[in-house]
């Protein structure tokens, strides 16, 4: 399948998420889309979350569960799960 969207990226991340969630908006209004997959708990992922959310497509989130201690990534997966319809977890110990 070919790349659908390509959202170009700068060093600055605020902006990068205002680009994502503008590029994924403009995607998912322009798309019968059925579900929205998001795969890890990056910030960038966050942004996609939010965009599909806003659009009413349901969230497919797989990876998430993962810690790691101190980083922002805890704040954002807690985000994400809360948005994401269906989580697909590697292991128990990511569903707990």
């Amino acid at each position: 399948m070919p790349i659908a969207r390509k959202i170009q990226s700068s060093k600055n991340e605020a902006d990068n998420c205002s680009a994502i969630l503008t590029g994924v908006d403009d995607f998912l209004s322009q798309n019968d889309v059925d579900y929205l997959i998001i795969l890890g708990d990056r910030f960038e992922m966050l942004a996609a979350a939010q965009a599909a959310t806003l659009a009413r497509v349901p969230i497919i989130h797989i990876g998430g569960g993962y810690q790691t201690a101190g980083a922002i990534d805890d704040k954002i997966r807690h985000a994400i799960s809360k948005l994401s319809k269906y989580h697909l977890v590697a292991t128990q110990q990511c569903f707990e």
